[in-house]
């Protein structure tokens, strides 16, 4: 079976070999990967064709002159040869095992996606800190509201599931992988569980999207994570399975990230508030504006 793996990649000269690296030595061989030039303005394609020219029967570099990470991995997933696909960012590498471990899993379990660990690494001021997350297991939708259904370079997909709802939405800037596996799911997708063991590490810089310090990309952002929770909200009303318990998640999560992002966006945070029905107890709203001020003072601490 053959899975394809594919790297889209902007302005990547500095780390996008670490990935290419942890494709190349995975111990699952029938592979094949695409590297997605995504109108880097650096040495990226250098470095691309540099692993083409070293392993021309292995790796096929393509561009994409549509810019946005969605459109560089719709166009790997157009040229993917496997019947799954393995997305992998420029930035995150994929441990040595972790294609031979999720493919016992689909000879097991006949999914159509398999979600699986991974570890956030960190680099701060010097430091490197390395944090497991596992996925929710137990309840798929509280694992979608949540964000613990794993991480685009940490899952696997089958292509066939992605083509059928569409790939991925180029629209968006963030959310997207969570976006994606909300319509599989639309779609009946059946999802299994690589929990055992880390699958990927994906590494985090002061350049993330969802780190930004520009208010337009931080609304931006937070426009995509409260659009899904509520369309979320809209299918699982729909099909009847928005019990007490879901919705209740639904708007802690919701209000929390607003709570989080007060300082931020103070003005879009309070319009969000006074639209979205949003209805806690008052215990649960102390909790999470209690941990919103712990966060600004430990923010202004370390300053």
């Amino acid at each position: 079976m053959m899975i394809s793996i594919i790297i889209p990649c902007y302005n990547a000269e500095n780390f996008v070999a670490r990935a290419i690296k942890s494709a190349l030595e995975q111990t699952y061989r029938e592979t094949e990967i695409i590297l997605v030039d995504n109108n880097s303005q650096d040495n990226t394609k250098a470095v691309l064709e540099g692993f083409c020219n070293q392993y021309p029967d292995k790796i096929t570099v393509l561009e994409q002159p549509k810019k946005g990470g969605g459109a560089a991995r719709n166009m790997g997933l157009h040229h993917a040869k496997g019947t799954w696909i393995q997305f992998l960012d420029a930035d995150d590498e994929i441990l040595p095992d972790k294609l031979e471990r999720q493919v016992k899993l689909i000879a097991k379990e006949s999914p159509q996606l398999i979600v699986g660990n991974f570890d956030r690494v960190i680099n701060a001021k010097g430091l490197k800190l390395r944090v497991s997350k596992k996925p929710n297991s137990k309840n798929i939708w509280h694992g979608l509201i949540t964000a613990r259904l794993g991480i685009t370079s940490a899952n696997l997909w089958e292509k066939k599931a992605v083509s059928a709802v569409s790939g991925w939405d180029e629209r968006l800037s963030s959310s997207q992988e969570y976006d994606l596996i909300f319509r599989m799911l639309q779609n009946n997708a059946k999802v299994a569980f690589d929990i055992a063991r880390t699958s990927a590490l994906i590494h985090y810089g002061a350049g993330s999207i969802t780190r930004s310090k520009n208010t337009e990309k931080v609304i931006e952002v937070a426009n995509n994570y409260l659009n899904l929770r509520l369309r979320i909200k809209e299918h699982l009303t729909a099909i009847d399975k928005l019990d007490k318990r879901t919705l209740a998640l639904l708007n802690l999560f919701m209000y929390a990230y607003l709570t989080d992002r007060r300082a931020q966006i103070p003005e879009y945070v309070n319009e969000k508030l006074k639209q979205l029905d949003i209805r806690l107890s008052l215990g649960d709203k102390f909790s999470q504006l209690r941990k919103y001020y712990i966060k600004r003072a430990i923010s202004m601490v370390s300053r």
